[in-house]
């Protein structure tokens, strides 16, 4: 049998050459202990030496190891032989009695809000724990394994998980979208004892949570719609609404242009018919002139032509011919103010 340090054998056979002559006589160890046919033969026994002094009597230094955790008892001045066997025994009995056996199942649920508690997205909104989902493990590859940890002792406790948790590695391989089923496999679980056993596992879900409900979409009212997840018909989409934008973006262009163009002509052709009016009214107030010229030319001829008897006459008529003639002279000033200087003429 042997453990980490400690090595011990309940008999072996060793050779002895002596005057010649090879032996192999068998050797047998005084530690009845580790005899399986021995009544006080004990099971997790290890070594380690006994002895037997003058003062110190029958003595024994023993060592036991039980999952993962190696004990070493001393007895010293017993009466007899035997006592010191039956002594060791109820020393290694009560040690393992102030610890207890933890499983891998009780030290992975120790562990399990540090390391297998995951969110499930889209659960249903009245989960009584919004979608937290707690993890188990399942398949044990090992399910003998367990650990010790000492009794009433909370540090100790508290250090085992922590141990536990830096020895432990979590793989998701599910997506962890609701619904999720009790019992279902979500991962991989993985852990490499204090021996260096690697002990494995699967993560299962440890309790099951609904999805919520499906909402209406645009598909539900236009089944059509579902044909725009094919990425060809997006494509073509795409194309069709660019070139629908490229027509309207050079209709508009067309228009704008269109319209600069009509705006261009009615600016030339306004400007012609101001010139075409400026023109006439210059011809008409040069052909007003030239009646008023001539007007004027024929009384001159017909004043001549009164005698002096007749000026009253002449006066009276000369008279009606002013007030018709301011009357156009206002008209005229109207449309072309008179220069300055040139004033009325008047007899």
């Amino acid at each position: 049998m042997e453990s980490e340090g400690i090595c011990a054998a309940c008999w072996g056979t060793m050779t002895v050459v002596r005057s010649g002559e090879t032996i192999n006589p068998k050797v047998y160890n005084t530690n009845v202990m580790l005899r399986p046919d021995s009544s006080y033969y004990y099971a997790d026994c290890i070594g380690i030496k006994t002895g037997t002094h003058s003062l110190a009597g029958n003595c024994f230094v023993g060592a036991a190891e039980r999952d993962g955790i190696q004990m070493i008892s001393v007895v010293l001045k017993c009466p007899q032989s035997s006592q010191k066997w039956v002594d060791t025994i109820r020393l290694f009995d009560y040690g393992y009695t102030r610890y207890k056996a933890c499983t891998l199942d009780q030290m992975f649920e120790s562990a399990r809000d540090r390391i297998a508690t995951v969110m499930v997205s889209n659960a249903i909104e009245t989960d009584p724990r919004g979608g937290a989902l707690d993890l188990d493990v399942a398949q044990i590859s090992n399910p003998d394994y367990i650990r010790m940890v000492p009794l009433d002792d909370e540090e100790a406790m508290e250090d085992a998980i922590a141990d536990f948790v830096t020895r432990s590695m979590l793989t998701i391989t599910h997506n962890l979208v609701a619904p999720v089923s009790e019992g279902e496999v979500v991962g991989q679980f993985r852990y490499v004892a204090q021996s260096g056993e690697e002990i494995t596992a699967l993560l299962v879900a440890g309790r099951s949570i609904e999805a919520q409900p499906p909402k209406l979409t645009l598909t539900d009212f236009f089944p059509f719609l579902k044909h725009l997840q094919n990425p060809l018909v997006r494509a073509l989409i795409l194309v069709v609404l660019g070139l629908i934008l490229l027509l309207i973006l050079a209709g508009i262009i067309r228009r704008a242009s269109r319209q600069r163009h009509r705006s261009e002509i009615y600016e030339v052709r306004r400007r012609e018919q101001l010139r075409e009016d400026r023109e006439r009214e210059h011809r008409r107030l040069d052909r007003r002139r030239r009646e008023k010229a001539e007007q004027r030319r024929r009384r001159r001829a017909l004043y001549d032509d009164y005698e002096d008897d007749d000026y009253d006459d002449f006066d009276d008529d000369y008279d009606d011919y002013e007030d018709d003639y301011d009357d156009d002279e206002d008209d005229y000033e109207e449309v072309s103010p008179r220069r300055p200087g040139r004033a009325k003429r008047r007899r």
